[in-house]
């Protein structure tokens, strides 16, 4: 079964990335199996990269990367874009870093652009055994990449135990339905007998076989290690004449080797990387004879992970530390040699610890934040307790930890950093960081009392001018705060030595002044894009495209946003910013009506803010999300994706995203028709925006829905003055969405009080608006408005030419729910009466008020006054020759049933 499983797998590679996972425990035959299927893989001529992993190596380095392009053709190397190269190169200790390090995903990206271009020229097998020691950078480089394959011939094939502690760690690297696993199972007494006729040359009697299958569970390791301890003794019915459990088996095996073998077995055990040339070859000879271990390519390699294991941890406590030292000695590599010295310490070491932060530093510049965390740690943890050194080395592996999405741990490090810091530069630093974690994590009000305490203790004025930048988001504060920050921030910066923060800052205060109601300052802006090329990747930020994206300029908003968006693809910046990125750039796609790359965005934006532990991230990505489903009239996942939030939020304070859940909900609602609910929680968003005095729908577009909930409530005081409003706003800053939502929500206010010319006037200038605006689906509400408003003067034809065109822009787009109101629309424009007496009119109504519905819902769902119900009702009555609302579902019924053909539109 296992192998068909891996012929199964070798043959959907055509179809495109798939991949198999073989589990099992310790000597179950994980690596046989595996080993077959690279045989198999290669007989069919597809190109085959391998690793085995080695629990010695897990803490190194993209040791498994090394292994696994060892025989990647240097011309395919070379093909690599050349920043992309030099990473690769600079992770693999090829060639130095360059002198701001390189980051991870800039490897992850080499190793996506490596695996494409030879899964083109065929198909590719990454192959993994012992998976779940492979080292974290390398696994964080194959995770990257395999996320972003799709189409290419590309398998993953993968042996990874159960019983490790460490399982699960290939579970990211592909969707699930394109990741199949298998758990290997115990041999059969029929698997035992050619297990051991195939190895020892001889088998045993049925019963013993029965015996030893029992003992080992049908483990193929296990049993081989039972039936070698059996050879050349008696065997008696029913029970065997050895110690049961697989430990003392193996080291009753190691047990009979030399003592010198034992000890170069236990080197071999505890480096990385035993080369031949760093043991004794000719002691290591009946190891190989026993078949224990064995020499490839100048490397010592156990032939079972068990053998290493029994080995090094068989020997004492003493003896280790004491090896340890001694190769820290022999060892180049200066992050191998500092994992030896650690290990040979018996307590805190201030030598060892400075040798591990020239450790961290070198993982760091070669793009292995992984590594430099655990490095750091043990930095931290090797320092004596009230070194001054203490609290620099946690605030260094806070860092990291950041870096590699551990967000919760790193915050845990900051605070410890903060709380041992003197007061002065480095309290200030490490409360800095925490703070800014802690309004990632959306605990604003402990964000910002952090920040202001970081502010006492920053005496550089580059710290304080960061300090002050972040605090001028207005996101994060009110917007008088803000830009009191931001003017503060620009004051303290200096545009050549932080170009990216002053680039940031000049962008957050533009923004911040133009959601004030005070102008759009685009000199600001201009300024701050002229910074960008001096910008480090880490510093970006997407103000710019939102920026474009409030002035309706979509195409350059998609461009900024694609650039950035490119730059950390290519591995220039880290994954916290990429979250909330995504989620702007898939709300600017919702509002240009791509909905599925809206969708796609939205998810990625929320798998990857749950990976790195920021739930606010994964709120502002719910927000696109939600809008996506509510326009497609998902109703239970929209409600899901809305409760999912406001799960998080709690009792916090953070009106944005309550604004974001609102806006969503509010939509939901007009779109179902239910417009009280729809008006109550629009009205809550508002009331959030004016407490930050947010005054510009420069990010947020829920005007229009508000409008129209309050318009069929019948509001017409609260709906005009909502009008004027937005024609304030868009005398202040011109664009075409707000001078068009303004013209539409007059129009329906004016038709509304019965004033059709006025209202054909003002939705002549919202159409006329939209139409230049890359915002199909306003231009498909503007034109429903302008079919119904037609249909209300006789103009029919006119009317079914704009209903029409809003059909078809809902029905391209996918709105059902939006459609649904157009067909209607359509069916009361195309005849005066219905076959059988009703208009269309009078037949929604008929069928509402047989459903149950109250007269004022009805008069909700169907966008007209109580007393137009009462009156539509009183003809149905008539038509059809009944006296009450009890007796219409009858009378309906068998009207349709007489007239089964009978169509509204």
């Amino acid at each position: 079964m296992e192998l068909s499983g891996v012929d199964a797998m070798l043959d959907r590679l055509d179809a495109g990335t798939t991949g198999l996972v073989l589990t099992g425990d310790a000597g179950i035959g994980k690596s046989t199996v595996w080993a077959e299927g690279l045989a198999r893989a290669c007989e069919r001529g597809l190109r085959v990269l391998v690793t085995r992993a080695a629990e010695a190596e897990a803490p190194l380095s993209y040791a498994g990367l090394s292994d696994l392009i060892a025989t990647v053709p240097a011309d395919a190397r070379s093909r690599l874009p050349e920043p992309q190269r030099r990473a690769l190169a600079a992770a693999l200790l090829e060639e130095p870093p360059p002198e701001r390090g390189i980051d991870e995903r800039a490897v992850g990206a080499a190793m996506l652009g490596l695996v494409r271009t030879l899964a083109d020229e065929r198909p590719l097998v990454l192959a993994v055994d012992d998976a779940q020691w492979l080292d974290s950078p390398t696994l964080r480089s194959l995770t990257f990449a395999g996320r972003r394959l799709d189409g290419e011939r590309v398998g993953f094939l993968l042996a990874e135990r159960t019983d490790s502690g460490r399982r699960g760690s290939f579970e990211g690297v592909l969707a699930r339905e394109r990741m199949r696993t298998i758990e290997l199972a115990g041999l059969s007494v029929a698997g035992l007998h050619s297990l051991f006729t195939l190895h020892l040359g001889h088998s045993f009697p049925r019963p013993h076989l029965v015996r030893i299958g029992q003992a080992s569970d049908g483990n193929p390791f296990y049993a081989l290690e039972l039936a070698r301890t059996l050879a050349g003794r008696r065997l008696e019915p029913g029970r065997l004449p050895v110690a049961a459990t697989l430990g003392t088996l193996v080291e009753d095996r190691l047990g009979r080797l030399p003592p010198e073998t034992r000890e170069v077995l236990l080197v071999a055990a505890a480096l990385a990387k035993p080369d031949v040339e760093l043991i004794d070859a000719e002691a290591l000879a009946p190891a190989e004879a026993a078949g224990i271990a064995v020499v490839e390519r100048g490397r010592v390699r156990f032939v079972h992970p068990i053998y290493a294991s029994a080995v090094y941890w068989g020997a004492s406590e003493p003896t280790r530390r004491t090896l340890h030292r001694r190769l820290a000695g022999l060892v180049s590599d200066a992050e191998q040699r500092a994992r030896h010295l650690a290990l040979g310490c018996m307590g805190p070491d201030e030598t060892v610890a400075e040798a591990l932060d020239r450790a961290v530093s070198a993982a760091a510049a070669r793009g292995a934040p992984s590594s430099a965390a655990e490095l750091a740690a043990l930095s931290v943890e090797l320092t004596p307790d009230g070194a001054e050194e203490l609290s620099r080395r946690r605030l260094t592996l806070a860092r990291h930890l950041f870096e590699t999405g551990a967000t919760r741990e790193a915050s845990a490090a900051f605070g410890a950093a903060a709380h041992d810091a003197p007061p002065g530069m480095l309290r200030a630093e490490a409360t800095f960081r925490l703070g800014w974690l802690e309004l990632l994590e959306g605990n604003r009000a402990n964000g910002t009392r952090l920040m202001e305490a970081a502010l006492e203790w920053a005496s550089e004025p580059a710290l304080a001018g960061r300090i002050h930048a972040v605090l001028a988001d207005p996101r994060r504060t009110d917007l008088t705060s803000a830009i009191e920050h931001g003017e503060r921030a620009l004051a303290l910066l200096d545009p050549g030595e932080d170009p990216g923060p002053y680039a940031s800052t000049l962008q957050l205060v533009a923004e911040a002044n133009v959601l004030a109601g005070n102008g759009a300052d685009l000199e600001l802006v201009e300024r701050s894009l002229r910074l960008l090329p001096e910008t480090s990747p880490w510093e970006l930020n997407h103000v710019a495209g939102a920026w474009a994206a409030g002035l309706d300029d979509f195409a350059t908003a998609r461009g900024r946003y694609r650039q950035l968006y490119d730059v950390y693809q290519a591995g220039g910046g880290p994954d916290g910013w990429l979250p909330s990125g995504l989620a702007r750039m898939a709300t600017l796609e919702v509002w240009t009506g791509h909905w599925p790359e809206a969708e796609r965005r939205a998810r990625e934006a929320l798998e990857l803010a749950e990976e790195t532990e920021q739930p606010v991230s994964a709120c502002l990505a719910r927000y696109p999300l939600g809008l996506v489903f509510a326009h497609r009239g998902a109703v239970e996942e929209t409600r899901a994706a809305a409760e999912a939030s406001l799960a998080f939020l709690g009792d916090r304070p953070e009106p944005i995203l309550r604004v974001q859940v609102a806006a969503v909900i509010g939509f939901l609602e007009l779109s179902l028709g239910n417009h009280a609910a729809a008006a109550a929680v629009l009205e809550h968003a508002d009331a959030q925006l004016e407490m930050l005095g947010w005054r510009e729908p420069f990010t947020f577009r829920h005007s229009g829905d508000r409008v129209e909930a309050l318009v069929a409530l019948g509001r017409l005081d609260e709906a005009g003055r909502l009008v004027e409003r937005l024609d304030e706003r868009a005398a202040a800053v011109p664009r075409p969405w707000v001078t068009g939502v303004a013209a539409r929500g007059r129009a329906l206010t004016l038709a509304a009080a019965g004033d059709l010319d006025g209202s054909l006037a003002s939705v002549t200038a919202a159409a006329a608006a939209h139409e230049e605006l890359d915002m199909p689906f306003e231009r498909a509400r503007t034109l429903l408005v302008l079919g119904a408003v037609r249909r209300r003067r006789k103009e029919r034809r006119l009317a079914r030419e704009s209903l029409e065109r809003a059909r078809a822009l809902f029905a391209e787009l996918g709105a059902p729910l939006w459609l649904a109101r157009a067909e209607a629309e359509l069916g009361r424009a195309a005849a005066r009466k219905a076959s059988g007496g009703l208009t269309p009119t009078e037949e929604r109504v008929a069928r509402l008020a047989a459903s149950g519905l109250t007269n004022r819902a009805i008069a909700e769902q169907a966008f007209v006054s109580v007393k137009t119900v009462e009156a539509n009702l009183a003809r149905v009555y008539r038509k059809l020759a009944i006296g009450s609302r009890a007796q219409l579902g009858r009378a309906l019924e068998e009207r349709a049933a007489a007239e089964p053909a009978r169509h509204l539109s």
